[in-house]
């Protein structure tokens, strides 16, 4: 079931994912997608042990990951609504997602509940 990690700005959300990615359970490759080059190059320098398991949003990877199709891989996506907008119009103003999943709210205390 999909986690939506909820906080305002420097509240530790990219933390977290980078902190998941790096924690992949055996046989399971974790990758973090960035909305841009730019963002995904300063997460890999800041990161250089993960480096190989981020990367930036391109059209073309519908073609492909560039991973073997034969392995289990997990996906997280940072700053969801940065990529959308680049995804639907590189001018769309993303302002309400929803979904189905678990909230992990992060700031001034940490909770996790279910959505139903």
């Amino acid at each position: 079931m999909i986690q939506y990690v909820i906080s305002g700005r420097q509240d530790g959300k990219t933390t977290r994912l980078l902190k998941w990615i790096s924690e992949a359970p055996e046989g399971k490759t974790r990758i973090l997608m960035c909305c841009d080059e730019g963002r995904s190059d300063r997460l890999k320098e800041e990161n250089p042990y993960l480096a190989h398991l981020i990367m930036a949003y391109h059209p073309y990877l519908m073609d492909g990951w560039g991973i073997g199709d034969d392995e289990d891989i997990e996906l997280a996506v940072d700053d969801v609504e940065l990529l959308l907008a680049q995804i639907l119009n590189r001018n769309a103003n993303v302002q309400v997602i929803a979904g189905t999943g678990t909230v992990v709210v992060l700031g001034n205390g940490f909770y996790e509940r279910s959505v139903k």
